[in-house]
C-alpha cells in the first residue's frame, strides 16, 4: 500500500470522525485480558478512532514510531495497555 493511499484512508476517516463530533457521537473502548486474549471492545466511533491511530503510526518515515492507548488517551474502560509500533 502506497503512502498516498494511507493518506487518504486517513483523510476518509477524519470526516467521518468529523461528522461524529457534529452528531454529537461519542467514543467508548474497553481493553481487558480474557485468558491469554486481549479484547478490545469498541463502539464503531471508538473503532473509527482506533483504526485512524493505527493509519497514524504506521504512516511516519521511521522504523519504531509508535502510538499509546491507555486509560490516559483512549481507553475508558480496562486496565489493558496498548502499543502500536511500525516496523520495517
Amino acid at each position: 500500500m502506497t503512502n498516498k493511499s494511507i493518506q487518504t484512508i486517513r483523510s476518509d476517516l477524519h470526516r467521518v470522525e468529523q461528522t461524529n463530533d457534529l452528531r454529537g457521537a461519542e467514543a467508548f473502548a474497553k481493553f481487558y485480558m480474557d485468558g491469554t486474549e486481549t479484547v478490545l471492545q469498541l463502539n464503531e466511533v471508538a473503532a473509527i478512532q482506533f483504526c485512524r491511530h493505527v493509519l497514524d503510526c504506521i504512516s511516519k518515515e521511521f522504523s519504531g514510531s509508535h502510538q499509546h492507548l491507555d486509560e490516559t488517551n483512549f481507553v475508558d474502560e480496562g486496565n489493558v495497555r496498548l502499543r502500536i509500533e511500525r516496523t520495517d
